[in-house]
């Protein structure tokens, strides 16, 4: 339910110079339209008062859902600041964009974001959060006293805590939709399943970012999240599964569904044939984008950047959904295969529409357009069809 907008953001700017009140203006990549915001409420000490001018160093590129969004924004101001920390990958985007997701994680460093939350009734929590950013301000017309910093954080929790109700709203409402895991589940079940789980999963990263991954937040967490016991503290977060516990994965799966369940790379890792279709018309979109812009370029145009990091999402759905197919893991559900590559072919869809913005700004041949939108869709027709032969297993 949090909206997350900073990577389409390319300039702004806020006005707290009326006590109790802010407004401005962010525009977006990939929506005609700026997002006007009206808010009750007022901006941490560095910001209240003032007007304030930015814009994003970085590409701001599109994002889905940016034209659905009101054009103006009323509700409630959370944290507005200039001055937060958070843990940005310490290498370069064209590193992050190929990093491999069996890896560990990329190293971090601790940088400083302009960070813009607020809460609407419409949109629920919606939040800018801008890495690298120059900015601009006034002198401030009004200067917050100690009472004021601490109604203003009142009036931000009260709102935190009202967006935490819609939350476990909707999850006591999906709770009710799943079935007995005794039953025999389909497709849909397995759906709602997974919309829970990801549901939890979200909630669960708005009270990360909320409160930290301190023991004292982790406990906190643990509370928001319904957790029998909160005490626990860190090591409740650590515990490591038993040996018995740990099923092992044969290395060499079954030689005769090679080519219809998996198949290996050159580098030796085993991947689902569909998969590896991707990966492989993956690589053949950058390069035809390539003649133009090289590599380089592509992480400087909006379309292809947005492009490239949609692809690895797509990427990333298709091995959740096909990975244990290709080890050969026993006892999979195909009902539950089926949903997850449901949740594939939105991705891939999605996919599709930015490889058509990409296609029209860059430039790319017809010919050359055809040929590959063709091959996105045989792709397309490919997880149809896998679908369709789980249904009837």
């Amino acid at each position: 339910m949090a909206f997350r907008i900073g990577d389409a953001v390319k300039r702004g700017f806020l006005d707290n110079r009326e006590k109790g009140r802010v407004v401005g203006k962010l525009w977006l990549c990939g929506r005609a339209r700026p997002l006007e915001l009206d808010l009750k409420g007022n901006a941490h000490s560095d910001l209240a008062g003032r007007l304030v001018h930015f814009h994003s160093r970085r590409l701001a590129m599109p994002i889905a859902g940016l034209e659905d969004l009101p054009d103006v924004q009323r509700g409630h101001a959370g944290d507005l600041t200039a001055r937060r920390q958070i843990e940005v990958p310490d290498v370069p985007l064209k590193t992050l964009l190929k990093w491999p997701d069996h890896a560990d994680p990329p190293p971090t460093r601790t940088t400083f974001c302009l960070y813009l939350e607020w809460f609407t009734p419409e949109a629920g929590r919606m939040v800018a959060q801008v890495v690298d950013f120059k900015m601009r301000y006034t002198r401030p017309t009004w200067q917050p006293t100690g009472e004021d910093e601490t109604e203003r954080k009142r009036q931000v929790e009260a709102a935190w805590q009202a967006y935490l109700s819609q939350w476990d709203a909707l999850l006591e409402f999906l709770d009710g939709t799943v079935k007995d895991p005794e039953e025999e589940w389909d497709e849909f079940d397995y759906e709602r399943f997974l919309q829970v789980c990801e549901a939890r999963g979200e909630k669960y990263n708005d009270l990360l970012e909320r409160y930290g991954d301190s023991p004292e937040g982790r406990a906190r967490i643990a509370r928001a999240m319904g957790w029998e016991d909160d005490s626990l503290g860190a090591d409740a977060f650590e515990e490591e599964a038993e040996p018995d516990e740990i099923e092992e994965v044969s290395a060499d799966p079954d030689p005769a569904r090679e080519g219809k369940d998996w198949v290996r790379t050159r580098e030796g890792e085993i991947l689902h044939p569909l998969e590896r279709q991707w990966q492989i018309l993956c690589r053949r979109i950058e390069r035809s984008f390539q003649p133009q812009f090289r590599y380089d370029g592509l992480l400087l145009r909006p379309e292809t950047l947005a492009l490239l990091v949609q692809c690895r999402v797509t990427a990333g759905r298709l091995r959740a959904a096909l990975r244990g197919v290709a080890l050969g893991e026993p006892d999979l559900e195909g009902s539950l295969i089926v949903a997850c590559l449901k949740r594939a072919l939105h991705s891939l869809h999605d996919s599709h529409r930015f490889f058509q913005l990409a296609a029209s700004s860059g430039r790319l041949s017809a010919a050359r357009t055809a040929r590959l939108q063709k091959d996105l869709f045989r792709l397309r027709e490919a997880i149809l069809h896998l679908m369709q032969e789980y249904r009837h297993r």
